[in-house]
């Protein structure tokens, strides 16, 4: 970014060929890296945002990571038994 910025008398502005000079725009260079820093860093935060929310939705979607009420009464009745619940606080859902 800093060879971009040079200005005379570090740089020669007026050469034989346009391929010669070496002087850059200090304004224009500067916004430019700033895009480019600000697009670069957006891109690679929703590509990284993307790979959580496939991640997610793949186990939610997953037949077998899902509960279901019938798995809900499944343990009610199984933590109203005695051997779970001595006191027997919840009710027995037949």
């Amino acid at each position: 970014m800093t060879d971009s910025m040079l200005e005379q008398p570090f740089c020669v502005l007026f050469g034989g060929n346009s391929n010669d000079r070496t002087c850059g725009y200090p304004t224009a260079v500067t916004i430019y890296y700033v895009v480019i820093i600000f697009l670069n860093t957006h891109i690679i935060t929703n590509i990284f945002i993307a790979q959580i929310i496939d991640k997610i939705t793949f186990g939610l979607l997953n037949e077998n990571a899902m509960v279901t009420p019938k798995n809900l009464l499944h343990f009610q009745n199984l933590w109203a038994q005695q051997e779970y619940d001595p006191s027997y606080t919840y009710k027995h859902v037949p």
